[in-house]
């Protein structure tokens, strides 16, 4: 129908528009209701490191890296594990837990690779379910 034309303006195949929803709706039915901060950790990664990802790299994006045919930019992953890194800090309950930025750095190291590594969209299916694997496992 035309309603959303930015989802569907991208210049490689991927199924995305597709996998978005699917991996938001699968990462609630594993997460939710006794793991509510990997949920929404999940949840806010795909949502916001990822869209500032394909922002930075797609405007600033100068240095490639090319893993398993994936070519994604180096600005746009520091990008992504970054504001992975802030959502996990203002995810968890204690900002006090100073302990925890450790874990919470290997975190988002680790779904930046992932993120890196996913073609086709795949990453909206995958990320909210990895990144709140993660976080309940490492960080929780």
């Amino acid at each position: 129908l035309g309603l959303f034309p930015s989802i569907h303006k991208v210049n490689r195949e991927t199924m995305g528009e597709v996998f978005f929803p699917l991996g938001i709706g699968v990462s609630a039915f594993f997460f939710l209701p006794h793991h509510l901060l990997a949920f929404q950790f999940g949840v806010l990664t795909l949502t916001f490191s990822d869209a500032l990802a394909g922002i930075v790299g797609e405007s600033f994006g100068k240095y490639r890296i090319s893993l398993l045919k994936n070519k994604k930019s180096l600005e746009g992953s520091l990008t992504f594990s970054v504001a992975t890194f802030l959502i996990a800090i203002s995810v968890y309950p204690d900002l006090r837990t100073f302990s925890l930025i450790i874990p919470m750095a290997m975190t988002s190291l680790l779904i930046t690779f992932v993120e890196l590594v996913l073609l086709g969209g795949l990453d909206n299916l995958l990320l909210p379910i990895v990144a709140s694997y993660i976080f309940k496992t490492l960080v929780l």
